[in-house]
Formats: structure tokens, C-alpha cells, sequence
């Protein structure tokens, strides 16, 4: 069900940040890595998915909601960013 997408991928982001921050102080090329691709995809998901017709009511019926999943998509990727660039 389209509907439940959502509810099924807002707490798969949640656990994005929660990793982020238990593992800030640790060096972890897994965990920066796991950001990295989760971001990435997190946000080609929540782009070509409307253009296969998928997620097409959130999209278009949800609009805000839509765009901060996309938002947090890029925060996830920004944060596995930070923790590549601090690990140098």
C-alpha cells in the first residue's frame, strides 16, 4: 500500500541519525559508508519513484511532506559527508 510509505520510511530515517550520533566520537569507515549509500538511496528512491508512478499521492497530495523527505534524504547524505571528511 502506497499509503504506508511513510510510516515505513521516516523511522528508517530516524535510525540514519540515531547511528550518526551514537557513532559520532567513534572512527568507522562502515558507518560513514552505510550513511553514504542510505542517503543516496533514500533520495534517488524519493526521485524516480513518482516518475514510475510509485508514491504518486505523496508526491503530488503530500507535497511539503514530500519535499522534507527528500530534505532529510539530503542531511543523511551531508551527514556521512561530515564523518568521511572528519575521518581524514
Amino acid at each position: 500500500d502506497q499509503q504506508r510509505g511513510p510510516l515505513v520510511g521516516i523511522p528508517s530515517m530516524v535510525l540514519f541519525f540515531i547511528s550518526f550520533g551514537i557513532g559520532y566520537t567513534q572512527k568507522s569507515r562502515l558507518t560513514t559508508i552505510l550513511l553514504l549509500i542510505g542517503g543516496i538511496l533514500e533520495l534517488v528512491f524519493k526521485l524516480i519513484a513518482p516518475a514510475m508512478g510509485l508514491l504518486l499521492p505523496l508526491a503530488i497530495g503530500q507535497t511539503p511532506l514530500y519535499i522534507a523527505l527528500i530534505a532529510i534524504s539530503c542531511a543523511i547524505i551531508g551527514l556521512g559527508l561530515l564523518r568521511a571528511v572528519k575521518g581524514l
